[in-house]
């Protein structure tokens, strides 16, 4: 297994990887979602934004060369929490789904990652000028050298 000097060469996959799910509309990074709390922009209905939640030390292999780290990430997706005067709750429940199914299990180019990426506890619901913000969380081990 190639090792890196970046253990987030798998972000640019995780990206590509949401732009592709059914129901995701844009997908958005962190520095997008400060924008939308400092108000200097709106929140994008059907836009997901991914924030990493970042890395916990778990191993060190091979005489110390090498050094495995767990990674969090977690997808924020943005919708209107009323569509009219009713709930969209099953909509979201829908491109909710999507995520999940898109990432648990996933293993982008193997070389990248050291397990698949795995649900974790998600961060509570954030509400927002109309909007609601769902999480999703994952994990995933990559190693690095050391």
């Amino acid at each position: 297994m190639e090792k890196h000097h970046n253990y987030l060469a798998v972000y640019p996959y995780i990206l590509a990887r949401l732009k592709t799910v059914q129901g995701v509309k844009t997908v958005k990074e962190a520095s997008d979602l400060a924008e939308l709390v400092k108000r200097k922009s709106a929140p994008l209905d059907g836009a997901v934004y991914v924030v990493y939640g970042g890395n916990d030390a778990e191993k060190s292999v091979n005489q110390g060369k090498f050094q495995t780290e767990t990674l969090t990430f977690t997808f924020l997706y943005c919708g209107k929490y009323l569509s009219g005067s009713s709930s969209n709750l099953y909509e979201v429940g829908k491109v909710l789904t999507a995520i999940q199914t898109a990432f648990q299990g996933w293993q982008p180019e193997a070389h990248l990652t050291d397990s698949e990426f795995k649900r974790i506890h998600n961060p509570p619901i954030e509400y927002h000028d109309g909007f609601a913000f769902y999480p999703i969380a994952f994990s995933v081990d990559v190693s690095i050298i050391a």
